[in-house]
């Protein structure tokens, strides 16, 4: 073989390795796909819930039952840029209603996301903002931190 011919048997050799999966690849392609799936899910939970929490805050409800039940499924879709402004009002909303009620789920918030975005890479969603720098914003709800 000359050197040339040498050099193109190297390189289709590399694109052949390269292109191939390896054992990795599928349970990382499958936590990728899941992650995706969660994202999805939590944009749509977060677009479901918007006229709710529209509707407690713009009629001025006093149901705590309502707030905290909603805030409660909230919680589930905050790790979604969508869910965590819808969060975050509901929590300025019934701030007014039981300060230390609503202290209790910035808290649970912060341990939950803050704490596991510590420990873990800061994950994004679409293209948004690490988790962090969603958390941050609640400090700003004058619960101190």
């Amino acid at each position: 073989m000359t050197s040339e011919t040498t050099a193109k048997h190297r390189t289709t050799n590399r694109r052949k390795h390269a292109t191939q999966p390896t054992a990795v690849d599928a349970p990382l392609n499958a936590i990728k796909a899941l992650v995706v799936s969660l994202n999805d899910l939590q944009r749509q939970m977060a677009l479901a819930y918007t006229p709710i929490v529209q509707s407690i805050i713009q009629s001025g409800s006093q149901d705590v039952h309502e707030i905290e039940h909603t805030l409660d499924h909230l919680f589930t879709c905050a790790g979604h840029p969508q869910g965590l402004l819808l969060f975050k009002s509901l929590c300025r909303y019934y701030y007014g209603i039981d300060p230390a009620a609503t202290a209790q789920y910035v808290h649970f918030y912060r341990e939950w996301y803050e704490d596991a975005a510590a420990v873990l890479p800061a994950p994004t969603f679409a293209g948004g903002p690490p988790l962090v720098a969603r958390a941050a914003n609640l400090k700003g709800l004058g619960y101190g931190g």
